[in-house]
């Protein structure tokens, strides 16, 4: 933008703010109060973009990931290395986080993270989201997608929940326990316990748009 050149009445160049016009200096403190609201926007959306915490099932899926709304980068931690015990896969890794100390060492883990962020997870991936926003792990909120072990959950966390089953799943909860424990629910007809494998990969999935419509909603984004 090119200032005008304002001049005092020796001839010199004058300071603007000294000798400028006022129409000048009102819109220049209009401009700047538009770059600071920008900045500060700009600023929040960056902190969301750094904190999206992805934790994968016991078989280290989904390998990849694409983030909600596309505004997230994202960090995808595997159970076993969580748990300490990144030999162990499948039915090995689950008999450990549920019949050993698995569970313990990798809520342990999660309760590290320093940043305040959203949490996704997938199967006992959730599961253990879940018990580390209960330990003290700063979350904004927490997603779990397949997460059936958490029908021995009996009371909500304080943060807002959303929770996602295939209807084919044998081990997901009634509808009773959907109403009490999340803050939201649904469950996909004839899906599968694994169905987000391939629905979180596909941009156009019912999975994918109920996920950004629950992020917009509690996050205010």
């Amino acid at each position: 933008m090119l200032w005008p050149d304002v001049r005092g009445t020796d001839g010199r160049a004058g300071k603007l703010g000294v000798f400028a016009p006022r129409w000048i200096l009102s819109r220049w403190s209009l401009i700047a109060k538009r770059l600071r609201v920008a900045n500060a926007l700009n600023s929040r959306l960056m902190s969301n973009i750094q904190n999206l915490l992805v934790v994968g099932d016991i078989h280290g899926r989904p390998e990849t990931f694409v983030g909600p709304l596309g505004r997230f980068a994202h960090r995808i931690l595997q159970l076993a290395d969580l748990s300490g015990r990144p030999d162990l896969r499948g039915d090995e890794l689950h008999n450990y986080l549920f019949g050993g100390d698995g569970m313990r060492e990798a809520v342990r883990s999660l309760c590290e993270e320093s940043r305040a962020c959203l949490g996704i997870g997938f199967s006992a991936g959730g599961t253990a989201l879940w018990h580390a926003a209960k330990a003290g792990l700063a979350l904004h909120a927490l997603i779990c997608v397949s997460s059936t072990r958490l029908r021995f959950e009996t009371s909500p966390i304080n943060i807002p929940t959303f929770v996602l089953w295939g209807e084919c799943d044998p081990n997901r909860p009634d509808d009773a326990w959907n109403d009490i424990v999340p803050t939201c629910w649904k469950t996909y007809p004839v899906k599968q316990h694994d169905f987000y494998c391939a629905d979180i990969l596909r941009p156009d999935t019912q999975m994918r748009k109920d996920i950004a419509a629950f992020i917009q909603r509690h996050l205010s984004l």
